[in-house]
């Protein structure tokens, strides 16, 4: 894969933390600007002041791209209109601070590798990205684990994209009573979790193998997006649909949403094991809500197939959401592979849904799926501001599924209950995921995986320092 290819971090997404912990490399690149400037006639204290936290939030996004999973490059635009008050930095530090002082002054000290940006297209172009090596790679690799109190950015909370054949374009969104309600619950909500230590506790061989996994699926499909993890990424944003805040809405930004989904039983919030629990069916039963009946008990994704199995059933899971998501106009079908699993063409497995559920086969090829997604974010939104205030217990929304510390799993599962009742009027039917045991190694565990931020210790356990570490349990969960 090509670099032009890659996921990337972008400078302008990563907003500065509470304190640095690189305080003895910002002073060294202060003081190299300082050696490098031509004059020092005119130069205020304040001027140095916007220097020094300028360097502060640049190796932050250093810091940021080295430590995803696989390590990203970052990429800073040059341009000058990139820093105005209505570029992407949005003003926080001016051209001449970043691009004329703080980046000749980390090349100097030999700290960063720049790969010059370039057209390679007549509207498509790649923008000049950077990485950390030598002293700064090694301060970064050496800081990674201590948990530190990030800021929120709260200017873009609530998106709203125009989605079509041809573009998935961001549109304004409109500021509404609702919007802003929804705006303030996420605020708040996000300030929660950035409280919060939400890591997974894996053996360093462990993590090395997801990362050797992940890695390997970039490039591997043309239409999935690459994508890297980076365990600061615990902010959400609600995503909205075909120009309408009735579409979608569901929460995003989470990196647990994008690991592999049985690694999630690994997730640990302040060094306290996790379990998961979700809503069966949720998308039809949702359907059968807004059709007055009731789907009961029974499996919605069990159809008769012959021979069934538990790889049958996600793949006519994902025929039948599919078919629900996709418009006028458009087709789904399972790839040939899949088919032959099923064992079943379309049409056949078309009559086999028609005989389970007589009515659904008229929500198909309506795009009916983004209007089922929003009820399931107005359901999420209600389970997640309910756990938070009145357990001040952070809940981590998967869509359909919720990750709670183990011992409040029966509140998760009754505010579950609760808000499906609201929204739809109807009953839930909760599972609860299923977990292993944890990938065999030798290597011992790595101490990122159980740091607790001094506010969760407060909660938890007498007060002792910023920052807490623990292996007092065999599995690195402390119990």
């Amino acid at each position: 894969m090509s670099l032009k290819d890659e996921p990337y971090l972008a400078a302008e997404s990563v907003w500065p933390s509470h304190g640095s912990a690189f305080s003895t490399e910002v002073d060294t690149v202060c003081k190299k600007i300082e050696e490098l400037r031509a004059s020092k006639r005119g130069v205020s204290d304040d001027h140095r002041k916007q220097e020094k936290l300028a360097t502060i939030w640049l190796i932050e996004c250093l810091s940021l791209a080295a430590e995803s999973m696989p390590s990203l490059w970052l990429a800073l635009s040059k341009r000058p209109s990139h820093y105005s008050p209505a570029g992407p930095i949005k003003g926080r530090f001016g051209y001449k601070t970043v691009i004329k002082r703080v980046i000749p002054a980390l090349a100097n000290l030999g700290w960063i590798e720049e790969h010059k940006g370039f057209f390679f297209g007549p509207d498509k172009s790649m923008t000049t990205r950077y990485s950390a090596v030598r002293e700064l790679k090694q301060s970064i690799l050496e800081n990674k684990c201590q948990w530190r109190r990030l800021i929120q950015d709260t200017s873009d909370l609530i998106r709203v994209f125009l989605r079509s054949e041809e573009e998935r374009k961001r549109i304004a969104t409109p500021i509404t009573p609702q919007v802003t309600k929804w705006h303030n619950n996420l605020e708040r909500f996000n300030e929660f979790l950035l409280d919060q230590a939400i890591c997974l506790n894996l053996t360093d061989a462990a993590l090395a193998d997801l990362e050797t996994r992940i890695k390997s699926n970039w490039g591997s499909r043309p239409d999935q997006k690459a994508v890297a993890i980076n365990f600061r990424n615990v902010c959400l944003r609600r995503i909205f649909s075909l120009g309408s805040l009735s579409m979608g809405g569901r929460f995003y930004g989470g990196w647990w949403q994008i690991i592999p989904s049985e690694y999630r039983q690994w997730i640990a919030i302040n060094g306290l094991k996790t379990v998961e629990l979700d809503y069966s069916s949720m998308a039809i039963r949702i359907l059968y809500a807004r059709e007055h009946k009731d789907l009961g008990a029974i499996d919605a994704y069990d159809i008769d197939l012959p021979d069934p199995n538990a790889e049958k059933r996600q793949l006519i899971k994902k025929f039948i959401n599919a078919m629900l998501n996709v418009r006028k106009g458009q087709k789904f079908s399972l790839n040939k592979e899949e088919t032959a699993i099923v064992g079943l063409k379309k049409a056949d497995i078309l009559k086999k849904i028609q005989l389970r559920h007589p009515w659904l086969l008229k929500h198909f090829n309506t795009g009916v799926g983004l209007s089922l997604q929003f009820d399931d974010s107005k359901i999420a939104e209600l389970v997640m501001l309910h756990m938070m205030h009145r357990y001040q217990v952070p809940v981590l929304p998967v869509h359909d599924s919720f990750i709670v510390r183990s011992g409040y799993e029966h509140h998760l599962e009754s505010a579950m209950r609760s808000a499906f009742k609201k929204v739809t009027g109807r009953t839930a039917i909760i599972n609860l995921e299923s977990s292993d045991p944890p990938p065999e190694s030798e290597v011992t565990f790595a101490d990122g995986f159980v740091l607790v931020p001094q506010s969760a210790i407060d909660k938890l356990f007498k007060p002792s320092c910023f920052m807490h570490y623990t292996r007092s349990s065999p599995n690195g969960f402390r119990d």
